[in-house]
């Protein structure tokens, strides 16, 4: 028998196991044993089995009870993770089946446009409404319906109850506010909410130029009355007495939105500053931001001697947003709000204000509007200005009051009053 190992020759650090990784071994048939001589380890011990020598297809019986478990595991898993997509599957049906079904539901063009673009907050939610009823106890109103034929109705918001939110600013402008329920020739119930600035207020005269504030989307008077800037903030920023209202559907005002709706909501505000504020057409301005601008366009488009028009991030119509199609020449019948088809009418002297980097509605929007003005000033497109961004935008405001002093000569106003 000869036996050579060559373990020896080999770095140990490569060795996991002695008894399996044989280097090299010569075995010598034995004349009394029909065998071969088993391996050596290192340590000159036989090795009683060498599994370097079986096939790999060999399977020991504890071997195939492991794979056969791992399979059941495996195949266990795929039906879980099948079942887990199927069911993924069926809820996103459902919702995308509910969500069809809410918006053509009844299937009239009026609902589809109401539910698809219009978002009002909760009604409630960001304000309410109160008034003095005796010494001892004051009246609640939740909606415009109640509060309807109320003098001295005072604007509550909810959030400067909570400690960490006193805003102590806002009470004082509170004060300098009035607040009116009107009527639109739908006979629904709307609030307005008379903001005087502080000169104005300080001199007990009406401003020269009054600005009726109509808003965007998924706001109302309570939303804006509690964020940084304020319609009070823009009154005295601009030293002009602001009007603003929300529309039928947003805040306490009743009814529910819809492009006639907002067309009369605003020409409800138009005529109770003329004839309760005692404002001349020419002595008004239209402000309008994102939808605001549709309505403020519209109103601009019908009132031929309106003192001025402001647009903060204006489209064209719904359909244009919708198809990311601003430059389209032709209306398509079921389009609402159709800014494009009125801006041509539009007498009074116009701004526009856009930001470049607006995902929402494009600034493309601004431009093919400012192409049909009849009237306008220069634009203000504002580099890296978001939809959301451009109402707190300083640059914005700073040009709003170029155009109010050097377009519509609001100081020289101010000194022929005083």
């Amino acid at each position: 028998m000869v036996s050579l190992n060559l373990k020896n020759n080999i770095e140990y650090s490569l060795l996991k196991n002695d008894n399996f990784l044989p280097t090299l071994i010569i075995a010598v048939e034995d004349d009394e044993q029909d065998s071969f001589l088993l391996p050596l380890t290192r340590k000159n011990r036989v090795i009683d089995n060498y599994n370097f020598l079986q096939s790999n297809n060999v399977l020991h019986e504890e071997n195939i009870q492991y794979k056969r478990m791992c399979n059941h595991i495996k195949n266990k898993k795929k039906l879980t993770n099948r079942l887990s997509l199927l069911c993924r599957n069926i809820t996103n049906f459902f919702f995308v089946t509910a969500g069809v079904l809410y918006l053509i539901t009844p299937p009239t063009r009026k609902c589809i446009v109401r539910k698809t673009a219009f978002h009002p907050p909760e009604r409630g939610r960001t304000y309410f409404l109160s008034t003095y009823y005796n010494d001892k106890e004051n009246l609640i109103f939740k909606s415009a319906n109640e509060a309807f034929g109320y003098e001295n109705l005072i604007l509550i918001l909810p959030t400067l109850t909570k400690r960490e939110n006193k805003f102590y600013k806002i009470y004082n402008q509170i004060s300098r506010t009035t607040v009116k329920i009107i009527e639109n020739k739908y006979k629904t119930k709307l609030v307005t909410l008379h903001c005087k600035c502080l000169y104005s207020n300080k001199v007990k005269k009406k401003s020269p130029y009054l600005i009726i504030f109509s808003q965007p989307n998924s706001s109302d008077l309570g939303c804006i009355m509690t964020s940084p800037f304020n319609f009070v903030d823009i009154a005295d920023l601009l030293n002009v007495d602001v009007v603003a209202y929300d529309y039928s559907g947003f805040g306490l005002s009743e009814s529910k939105p819809g492009e006639k709706e907002l067309f009369g909501d605003i020409e409800a505000v138009y005529e109770y500053s003329c004839n309760e504020l005692g404002y001349l057409p020419e002595n008004i301005i239209l402000l309008g931001y994102s939808m605001g601008t549709a309505v403020s366009i519209y109103l601009g488009s019908k009132i031929n001697n309106i003192g001025g028009l402001i647009l903060l991030a204006p489209f064209t119509s719904l359909l244009r947003i919708l198809f990311k199609n601003p430059f389209k020449e032709k209306t398509n019948m079921l389009d609402q709000f159709v800014s494009v088809d009125h801006a041509d009418k539009i007498k009074a002297k116009t701004l526009i204000i856009h930001g470049i980097s607006d995902s929402i509605i494009s600034v493309k929007h601004s431009m093919m509007i400012y192409k049909k003005l009849v009237n306008p000033v220069d634009p203000l497109w504002i580099d890296e200005g978001t939809h959301q961004s451009i109402f707190s935008d300083r640059t914005t405001w700073e040009r709003i009051i170029l155009y109010l002093n050097k377009e519509l000569n609001l100081t020289d106003k101010w000194k022929n009053i005083i």
